[in-house]
């Protein structure tokens, strides 16, 4: 094995040209793909060494005592010089995976560090994801130069007869070889990329998309689409059943299928399953440049974006003569996962019954994306929003604790709510709200952070940094007014949330970077009626007062009920309640359960007589 034991001192050679802690980002990498002959001028020297298996662990020990700045810039050096280093490609390719390995471990702690934070991610996950992508980018520079080195050496034919077998080493590859290796890797390092900005709902997948797309023509032109290559690379996850080896088209599939779900109407939990268990749906897409089913869903291989869904008002024309697109189409699909969801209600196997979930999910997110997009008014107005069940209980009770709404002080101590703190719960945040509908709204919010690399290793018992949307997640609820209208409040849900890097806004430091943050809100009801609530015979569980929100009928339709909306808290149908007002109270039945989020239940209820 070839080992990495020394490095060059001279990093004045750095080809690529970044400051000592800044990031490569979507247009760096981009900009640097475009330079199809960055060549060096002169070899570089790199001294590799055959030695023992000591040296390589002598260096990840070293490697690993380093800060997470450091690291970062190591890597970037050794990379760098791995480019251009005038050695044989076998050890190159050796190296770069030793190399790999060692920052794989950095990876690993900033991933679960901001794959586990509910929310928009704090600045120091931020900083983390950004570190992250780095890493993948430096690495998709590095086979993207051998590849293009590779590309202006001829590729000579076997010579017949004995002088052939001493034409070139045994460890050595031919041009192709090198390509393919290195076409292969850029694509699972894509794909890496693209998942983790779904998990920080970063929207600006252009530049990922662009060369998917051109890798993915490539292989095809030169018939590679069914190559798979036992390569190992420690810093992308493996999502293959057993972990093995996808073909580069099912690699590009993979990606199709992750987006098709919207990962952006997911939470960070759901993105992660969704992303391991798609690629065993995969074989259930229907992918063709003809197609034979409705609607009409795309990926133009040319461009720059995901898959997307025809519309009227489109330009571009996917039937043309001219355009090189994919269709894709789902009826094989939904009768799969439509087979799962009703596994799930007959089986009472944890497994299976998470399956189910994880299907009704998909099914949920691909009927909504396949359905044309809703119409608008645009708005320039501002509107309050809050967050978190308790705190839009305290606003919509008009700034009342629980315990002062229910009036707990004429109720036994064990039927008391806890105590809150009120200075906690009136906080708010106002926001822009860009365009609605009367069933929708669409709320945007500017975040920043400082653009630098997290200075240590991240630490999950280090306090987050509170924003005022830190709570903010798909399928929470969420309460809104408008600043200058209504005084009445609405409540509505998360259906969607992306984030967007925006330029520095006038009069702002530059030294952060600004991400604006889209929110897609369902709206539920207004007039909302703050309660609490408690089981009438607890038993083992918890018999005091909690909040909740009695919703009336919806005044203009017909079939609604009045429900009663609470947060996660163990009810189930046929529970016997009290709900309770000021002094007042009355004994209801729950009789169906019509809503269900990580945080919130509602169920239908009848009041019952004693």
């Amino acid at each position: 094995m070839w080992i990495l034991c020394y490095l060059l001192l001279n990093k004045s050679k750095n080809v690529v040209h970044l400051g000592a802690k800044k990031m490569v980002t979507d247009l760096i990498l981009d900009d640097f793909l475009q330079r199809i002959n960055d060549t060096p001028t002169s070899p570089i020297e790199l001294k590799v060494t055959q030695s023992s298996l000591q040296d390589t662990t002598d260096w990840q020990m070293h490697f690993n005592r380093m800060s997470a700045c450091e690291m970062y810039d190591e890597y970037k050096f050794v990379i760098n010089q791995l480019m251009f280093a005038d050695i044989d490609d076998v050890k190159r390719f050796a190296l770069f995976e030793e190399v790999n390995k060692a920052v794989s471990v950095l990876l690993g702690k900033l991933r679960v560090n901001y794959q586990t934070q509910p929310g928009i991610l704090d600045e120091e996950k931020q900083q983390g994801l950004d570190t992250v992508l780095s890493v993948h980018y430096l690495s998709i520079m590095f086979y993207h130069v051998i590849w293009q080195r590779a590309a202006a050496r001829p590729e000579v034919a076997d010579k017949k007869g004995i002088t052939g077998l001493f034409r070139r080493k045994s460890q050595s590859l031919t041009p192709t070889q090198v390509i393919q290796r290195c076409l292969y890797s850029i694509m699972l390092l894509l794909r890496q990329s693209l998942f983790e900005k779904h998990i920080g709902y970063r929207k600006d997948t252009q530049v990922i998309w662009q060369y998917l797309n051109a890798c993915f023509r490539f292989a095809v032109t030169n018939h590679w689409q069914s190559i798979t290559l036992p390569v190992k690379l420690h810093s992308a996850n493996e999502y293959s059943k057993q972990g093995a080896p996808l073909s580069i088209e099912n690699i590009y599939f993979h990606c199709l299928m992750v987006a098709v779900t919207n990962p952006y109407a997911c939470r960070r939990a759901d993105i992660l399953a969704i992303q391991k268990v798609s690629t065993q749906l995969i074989k259930e897409l229907i992918i063709s440049k003809d197609l034979v089913e409705k609607p009409y869903l795309y990926i133009d291989l040319e461009g720059k974006q995901p898959p997307k869904l025809l519309e009227i008002d489109d330009l571009f024309n996917p039937f043309a003569a001219t355009s090189n697109c994919l269709f894709v189409m789902f009826s094989q699909l939904f009768k799969r996962l439509h087979q799962t969801i009703t596994q799930g209600q007959i089986s009472t196997d944890a497994e299976i019954k998470n399956s189910a979930r994880q299907a009704k999910l998909i099914l949920n997110n691909l009927q909504d994306g396949l359905k044309p997009a809703a119409e608008y008014y645009h708005s320039h107005a501002k509107c309050e929003v809050v967050l978190g069940f308790n705190n839009i209980h305290y606003m919509l009770a008009n700034k009342t604790s629980l315990g002062n709404l229910i009036q707990a002080n004429e109720l036994p101590e064990r039927l008391k709510p806890k105590t809150q703190n009120t200075e906690y719960l009136k906080k708010y945040t106002v926001v822009a709200l860009n365009k609605e509908n009367p069933q929708s709204m669409c709320l945007s919010h500017v975040f920043s952070y400082h653009n630098q690399l997290v200075d240590q290793y991240p630490s999950i018992s280090r306090g987050d940094n509170y924003h005022p949307l830190s709570q903010l997640q798909v399928n929470s609820l969420i309460a809104m007014r408008k600043v200058n209208g209504s005084k009445t409040w609405q409540l509505g849900y998360i259906k969607d949330n992306r984030q967007g890097f925006i330029d520095t806004p006038a009069g702002q430091p530059t030294n952060k970077t600004y991400l604006e943050i889209e929110a897609q809100v369902q709206v539920h009801c207004q007039n909302a009626i703050p309660c609490g609530v408690r089981f009438q015979n607890a038993g083992s569980r918890q018999p005091h007062f909690v909040a909740a929100f009695i919703i009336p009928t919806a005044p203009n339709n017909a079939d609604s009920q009045t429900r009663l909306l609470m947060a996660r808290f163990g009810y189930q149908v046929a529970d016997k309640l009290v709900i309770r007002i000021d002094n007042k109270e009355i004994n209801v039945r729950l009789t169906e359960l019509l809503n269900m989020t990580d945080d919130v239940e509602e169920y239908a209820f009848v009041r019952i007589q004693f």
